[in-house]
C-alpha cells in the first residue's frame, strides 16, 4: 500500500508540470527547478560503462596469472524480497540466462520459490528461515544457524573440482545490529571453520567501507573492490527508482577468505526490465589457488595531487611496511620519507626538491609486507609520466584560495571525514544542499598540442562522504555526493567538451582519475567541484575532495577527434535551449524531491524526463557539419554519439537515433540504440560514419507510451563528436 501511494505521489509531482507544458513552450519548467542555494567505442547496445570515466582500480586481491590448477567458482546471490515483484517461475526463467551457478544464495525468499527456483536450475536446495543456499555439487552437512538480533545464516560445504568449499548464504542487518552479527561471523564461524577456502554471498545491507564489511575485512575480501568497482558506480539496490530510504547501495556481494589467495575475476549486476524484486541479482567469478595461501601485494597505479615534491603509490591492500626508489632515468631521486597513509593502501614518497615534471619517472619498490604479514616475492617497479599540477592549491590547505567557494568550505574534519593527507579538505557545508568550488586553467601554452591532436588531460583527486553515528556504528542515510567537472572551452567560450569525474559516495577516499583528449581550440579549463547533499542535504552535506590534480600531457599519436562537442545545451537548461520538445517533457535538477523519489542526474546540475503516459515524448537537435564538407566528401569522418539513459522504473523504453542528411534534408543513413529500459544510469555510445554528401545530423531521443500507471524514462550528457574514420 505505502508503496503504490508513493508511486501515485511520484505521477502527481511528474504528470501535473507537464500538462503545463506543450511544444515549443519553455517557461513552465522554471517550477521545476528546485534552485535552493546560492569514452571507449562499443557498438553493442549493452551499456559499456556507468560512469564516465577510466577509473583507477581500487581493490583487494587482485588476479595474477592464471594456473593451470586453479578452480573458478561462479557465484551469485539474490534478495528476492518475498517474491513481492514476480513469480517464482519467472525468477526461475530468467536466471537461466545467468548459468553456469556453481552457489547460488537467496534472501528473503518463500519456501516454495526456493523450491521452484532450485528445480529450474537444476541445482541441490537447502533452506532456511527465509534464506536458501543452492549449489551445482552435492551440499555436506547443511545447517541453518540463527544470528544474533534476528538474522540468520546457512553453512555448508561442497566440494567442486576436486576442492573443498565451505559455503554460507548471507542476510544479516545494519548498524549496530549489522556489526554485532559480523562479529559473530567472524568470531564464532569463520575462526572454527576448518575449510581452506570460504565462500560467503548475499545481502550483506551495508556497503565497503562500513564498520560491519570493516569487521568482515579482518579475515575476507570482497569480490566487488577486487574487480575495481565502488560503491556508487553500481547500485545493487534498489532495483527500481532512483534511491531508496538510505540512498543508492552496492549491499549485494560475495566475500572469499584471504588465506585462500583467492580473487575475483569478473562480474555482473543484472538489471532486469521489468525488475524480479527490489535488489538485483548478483553473480561473481571467484578463482582459487589448488594450494590455499595468502596472495602477495600487488602495485596497482601512481597517484598525483600530493603536491610538487610528492606521488603516491597505490597497492591492492594495506600495507605494513614499504621500502621503494625513485629515479628518472639513470639519476636516483632523492627521498625525504616514504609513508603509509589514509586505510594503508596508498604508499606516499616525499622528494628532499620538487620532483621533476619533464620525462618519465620510475619507482622500484624493493620491498613491502601487507598488513596480514605476507611479503612481496621479489622487487618490482613502475614508470609513469609526471606533468605539472596546473590545478592551484588541489587539497586546499590554503583554505579556498585560487578557488571560488559557494557552498563549500576548506575543512579539517566533518562527519567523520578527514584529509587524506595534510591538514584540510573541499566539503560540503551544513545548511546547503548544494556546494561549488571553482578554478579556471588557461590552455593557451599548451595550443600547438591541443589543435594538433596531441594534447591528453588528465583530471584525478580523491572523494568520499561522511556519515552520522548511531552508537558504535556509520548509520544508513542517503548519502552525500560528490563530483569534478571540467568544461573545456575555445576562445570564443564557446564550450567542447564537459569531462566527469563521476559520482562518489563512498565511505572512504577514493582515488581516481581519467584522461581524455583535449579537442582542437580549447583554450581554458573551468574545473568545478560539485558536493551535493542526499535526504538530509540542507543539514547535512559532507561530499568531500582531496588531492586534486590536472595535467596536460603531449601524446606520441594525433587522437582521433575533430570536434568538441556538438549538441548545444548538453546540460539542459530549464528552459532547453536548441532542442525541440516532442510532447511533454520536463528539466529537473540534480536531486530533486526527496527519499526514493529524489531524482539525480548522470553528471552536471540537470536531466531530462519523460513522464509516460499513453503518448511518447522526446526531444531533437538539428546539427550543421558544413564545416566538415571537403572532408566527409573525401570519406574521411565519422560521428561518435550517444547519452546517458535510463528509465524510472526498468519498464519505459526509450531510443537514441541519429539521422544523417543531405543539404535537401534528404536523409542518407541512420543509427539507433533501441529500447533501453534499464532503472540505472548508463552511458551509451556509438560510432557512425558520414557518407560523402552529409551536411547535417539530428540526433533524438523518444521515450515510448508505456501501461503502467506510472513511468519514466530521462536522459542526460548526450554528445556528437566529428572523429577520424
Amino acid at each position: 500500500m505505502i508503496y503504490k501511494l508513493l508511486t501515485a505521489l511520484l505521477a502527481l509531482l511528474l504528470i501535473l508540470p507537464l500538462l503545463a507544458c506543450s511544444d515549443g513552450d519553455d517557461d513552465d519548467d522554471d517550477a521545476l527547478d528546485d534552485d535552493d542555494s546560492g569514452d571507449d567505442d562499443d557498438d553493442d547496445d549493452q551499456p559499456p560503462s556507468p560512469a564516465l570515466i577510466e577509473p583507477l582500480t581500487w581493490g583487494r586481491y587482485v588476479c595474477g596469472e592464471q594456473r593451470p590448477d586453479d578452480v573458478e567458482l561462479s557465484v551469485g546471490s539474490f534478495n528476492l524480497h518475498g517474491g513481492k515483484e514476480a513469480s517464482a517461475e519467472r525468477i526461475a526463467s530468467e536466471l537461466t540466462n545467468h548459468l553456469p551457478l556453481d552457489l547460488l544464495t537467496l534472501q528473503e525468499c518463500p519456501e516454495e520459490y526456493a523450491q521452484t527456483i532450485a528445480a529450474g536450475l537444476e541445482m541441490e536446495l537447502f533452506y532456511y528461515n527465509g534464506l536458501a543456499l543452492l549449489s551445482g555439487t552435492t551440499l555436506v552437512d547443511p545447517r541453518g544457524v540463527d544470528l544474533v538480533e534476528g538474522r540468520s545464516v546457512i553453512q555448508a560445504t561442497t566440494t567442486i573440482e576436486g576442492l573443498e568449499f565451505s559455503a554460507y548464504a548471507i542476510h544479516i542487518s545494519w548498524n549496530e545490529s549489522g556489526d554485532n552479527q559480523c562479529r559473530q561471523l567472524v568470531n564464532e564461524f569463520l575462526a572454527a571453520d576448518p575449510c581452506e577456502r570460504i565462500v560467503m554471498a548475499g545481502d550483506w545491507n551495508d556497503e565497503l567501507g562500513s564498520t560491519q564489511i570493516g569487521i568482515m575485512l579482518e579475515v575476507a575480501a570482497d569480490a566487488w573492490s577486487s574487480l575495481g568497482v565502488w560503491p556508487s558506480a553500481r547500485v545493487s539496490w534498489p532495483a527500481q527508482l532512483f534511491y531508496g530510504a538510505e540512498g543508492a547501495q552496492l549491499i549485494d556481494n560475495t566475500l572469499f577468505n584471504k588465506s585462500s589467495g583467492a580473487c575475483a575475476v569478473s562480474g555482473e549486476i543484472v538489471n532486469f526490465t521489468p525488475p524480479l524484486s527490489d535488489h538485483k541479482f548478483q553473480r561473481t567469478l571467484l578463482r582459487f589457488p589448488a594450494t590455499a595461501e595468502p596472495a602477495q601485494p600487488q602495485l596497482l597505479d601512481f597517484l598525483t595531487g600530493f603536491g610538487a615534491d610528492s606521488v603516491g603509490l597505490l597497492f591492492d591492500r594495506p600495507l605494513s611496511k614499504i621500502e621503494v626508489e625513485l629515479s628518472r632515468g639513470e639519476e636516483s631521486i632523492e627521498l625525504s620519507a616514504v609513508s603509509i597513509i589514509d586505510n594503508g593502501q596508498i604508499a606516499l614518497l616525499r622528494a628532499v626538491d620538487d620532483l621533476p615534471t619533464d620525462g618519465e619517472l620510475t619507482v622500484r619498490v624493493l620491498d613491502a609486507v601487507c598488513t596480514d604479514g605476507v611479503p612481496i616475492a621479489k622487487p618490482f617497479g613502475l614508470t609513469f609520466a609526471n606533468p605539472p599540477n596546473l590545478l592551484r592549491n588541489g587539497g586546499a590547505e590554503n583554505n579556498g584560495e585560487d578557488w571560488e567557494l559557494d557552498g563549500m568550505q576548506s575543512a579539517t574534519e566533518l562527519h567523520h571525514v578527514t584529509p587524506l593527507l595534510g591538514e584540510r579538505f573541499f566539503s560540503g557545508t551544513v545548511g546547503h544542499k548544494r556546494g561549488w568550488a571553482v578554478q579556471q586553467v588557461g590552455l593557451e601554452q599548451y595550443a600547438a598540442q591541443i589543435d594538433a591532436g596531441r594534447a591528453q588531460l588528465a583530471l584525478g583527486g580523491a572523494c568520499r562522504t561522511g556519515y552520522i553515528d548511531v552508537g558504535t556504528s556509520n548509520a544508513l542515510y542517503a548519502f552525500d555526493e560528490s563530483e569534478a567537472l571540467v568544461e573545456l572551452y575555445d576562445a570564443d567560450g564557446a564550450l567542447l567538451r564537459t569531462i566527469s569525474s563521476g559520482r562518489f559516495d563512498t565511505l572512504y577516499w577514493q582515488p581516481w582519475r581519467t584522461t581524455v583528449q583535449v579537442p582542437p581550440g580549447a583554450r581554458l579549463a573551468r574545473v568545478t567541484l560539485r558536493a551535493v547533499g542526499g535526504l538530509h542535504g540542507d543539514e547535512f552535506n559532507s561530499a568531500a575532495f582531496d588531492a586534486l590534480s590536472l595535467s596536460i600531457q603531449t601524446a606520441d599519436e594525433p587522437g582521433d577527434q575533430r570536434s568538441g562537442n556538438l549538441i548545444v545545451n548538453p546540460d539542459f537548461d530549464p528552459q532547453l535551449a536548441g532542442w525541440t520538445r516532442n510532447g511533454p517533457l520536463l528539466t529537473g535538477r540534480d536531486h530533486w524531491l526527496l527519499g526514493n523519489f529524489d531524482i539525480y542526474s548522470f553528471s552536471g546540475e540537470y536531466w531530462l524526463g519523460a513522464a509516460l503516459l499513453l503518448t511518447p515524448a522526446g526531444a531533437e537537435q538539428t546539427i550543421e557539419l558544413d564545416d566538415f564538407a571537403a572532408a566527409i566528401d573525401r570519406d574521411e569522418l565519422s560521428l561518435r554519439w550517444g547519452a546517458a539513459l535510463r528509465s524510472l522504473l526498468g519498464d519505459a523504453a526509450s531510443s537514441l537515433t541519429l539521422s544523417l542528411l543531405d543539404e535537401n534534408g534528404v536523409l542518407l543513413d541512420s543509427d539507433s540504440i533501441e529500447s533501453i529500459r534499464f532503472a540505472e544510469w548508463f552511458l551509451y555510445q556509438r560510432t557512425a560514419p558520414l557518407p560523402p554528401g552529409t551536411r547535417s545530423a539530428t540526433l533524438g531521443w523518444l521515450a515510448a507510451p508505456v501501461t503502467m500507471p506510472v513511468e519514466a524514462a530521462f536522459l542526460d550528457e548526450p554528445f556528437v563528436y566529428v572523429v577520424d574514420r
